[in-house]
């Protein structure tokens, strides 16, 4: 079977992970292990910080420069530092899974993690997506949105929703 995992780093992430790898070795199967990080939405103001910790364009020199190119250039900074930090993100569940001797594969997507998560599905066709529950109640849930009551409703596949343990 494949599996497909949804990956935050989180204690409910870590436990969907522990459940994904119990599926994958005990049916023999592939895990394909993603994260989805989402990018910085507008364009800052002069002289702000990214949610990376790197500077924005120097809006007030930019009237002087070429202001495309760098705004392009910190697009392409910015999009390489998250590919880094989804890496880095997998890492520890990549050694996991090393060490249950299953087979596995990472993905890191940049974008909305509720569309790059089904798109990712759309993409790999995985038997099953495994993903967390943060175990939001209504009220937190219904200002916040839910990543994974998105994923049940819109993936193609069957979706397997991993709730935090003290549930």
């Amino acid at each position: 079977m494949k599996f497909l995992l949804a990956f935050d780093g989180s204690p409910s992430g870590q436990h969907a992970l522990e459940k994904a790898i119990h599926l994958t070795r005990s049916t023999d199967g592939e895990l394909i292990l993603m994260t989805a990080i989402e990018p910085m939405q507008s364009v800052s103001p002069p002289n702000a910080i990214t949610p990376t910790g790197d500077p924005t364009i120097d809006w007030q020199n930019a009237a002087d420069k070429d202001w495309q190119a760098d705004l392009e250039k910190v697009i392409n900074e910015q999009h390489s530092r998250l590919q880094q930090i989804g890496e880095s993100m997998l890492s520890a569940a990549v050694k996991q899974c090393e060490e249950a001797n299953i087979k596995h594969k990472t993905l890191v997507a940049i974008g909305v993690p509720r569309d790059e998560i089904v798109d990712t599905a759309e993409k790999e066709k995985p038997d099953v997506l495994i993903i967390g529950s943060r175990g939001h109640g209504p009220i937190k849930r219904l200002l916040l949105g839910s990543v994974s009551d998105y994923v049940v409703h819109h993936a193609h596949c069957s979706v397997l929703i991993v709730r935090p343990e003290d549930d």
